[in-house]
């Protein structure tokens, strides 16, 4: 069953006191999705993001489960970008608000994507494949993918603010590139024909004049057939678990 989705981005401008909290509009969700959030802020130096955290409030019973897919590091000299993703899987019908906080430098941009993923595989929804601390003018990273009709995606942020993001060879940006001046650029680079139509390696890859990108690209696992079709008769039931 191949990936279909939807992607919606906030951000929340430099310059600003945001008391270190950024959220989604509320997004609707049916059960069994998966709820991809990447974000993204100007600077990545000794620590001063502080201390991460995803939640959610939601029209119906408790927040979502959330598991970290991968990050960037802090460097203790120079700077980068901070990029950050998580997923969570809906577990009922209802309309969510997705919070990221940040414990370190209040001052800060930020942008928030929220993609909400159908038919995605699941016991194994998501790999994290990569994550660079820096790439200077261009970021590149190849994914095998492990199922046909998967989905790709790499979240790339530049702290010199460039202003200047080219997706790369059969690849094109999902949203547009957001720049804070003289805070940072950030950008969502996905495969042009997405999801995949076979499990080749692919190679997702960005640009930009000047930039110096930090960045992590990783793949929603689609669910196979082996998972998207059910018996279709009492008999193939029966013959399943006889098996």
């Amino acid at each position: 069953m191949p990936i279909t989705y939807s992607a919606a981005h906030v951000t929340s401008p430099s310059g600003t006191w945001t008391t270190g909290n950024i959220s989604s509009a509320a997004t609707a969700v049916t059960t069994g999705q998966l709820v991809v959030v990447m974000w993204t802020c100007g600077t990545n130096a000794s620590g001063s993001v502080g201390t991460l955290s995803i939640s959610n409030t939601g029209s119906v019973g408790a927040g979502l489960t959330w598991t970290l897919i991968g990050q960037n590091s802090s460097p203790s000299t120079g700077n980068n970008a901070k990029v950050v993703a998580w997923y969570a899987v809906a577990a009922r019908n209802e309309n969510i608000t997705v919070t990221v906080n940040n414990t370190g430098w209040q001052d800060l941009g930020r942008r928030l994507t929220t993609i909400v993923h159908s038919g995605a595989h699941a016991t194994t929804p998501v790999r994290s494949f990569s994550t660079a601390e820096s790439q200077a003018t261009s970021a590149s990273v190849t994914i095998t993918p492990l199922q046909s009709g998967s989905a790709m995606w790499m979240l790339a942020g530049d702290y010199t603010a460039a202003n200047s993001a080219t997706a790369g060879t059969n690849c094109s940006l999902e949203g547009s590139v957001f720049n804070s001046t003289g805070d940072f650029t950030t950008a969502v680079i996905r495969p042009t024909t997405q999801p995949r139509t076979d499990s080749a390696a692919f190679t997702l890859s960005l640009s930009g004049t000047s930039a110096t990108w930090a960045y992590i690209a990783f793949e929603v696992q689609a669910a196979g057939s082996s998972q998207s079709q059910a018996p279709r008769s009492m008999h193939q039931l029966r013959q399943r678990f006889a098996q």
